[in-house]
């Protein structure tokens, strides 16, 4: 969101704005505040220490 409002003030590559996408994306889906897994770690009794041990490597 924030790049469609600086986009007029700074010039973006393709490849700056691409990075910046990848990195708002893997932020998202590992944040400890991501409600949707938050709610499936307590549906399904797991441990949440051993959950992010999934999507965290990938991760840079």
């Amino acid at each position: 969101m924030s790049i469609s409002v600086l986009k007029d003030v700074m010039n973006f590559s393709f490849r700056e704005a691409a990075l910046a996408y990848m990195a708002t994306c893997l932020g998202y889906i590992i944040s400890p505040l991501h409600l949707c897994l938050l709610f499936t770690v307590d549906y399904f009794k797991a441990d949440l220490k051993e959950v992010y041990k999934v999507p965290c490597p990938p991760s840079p």
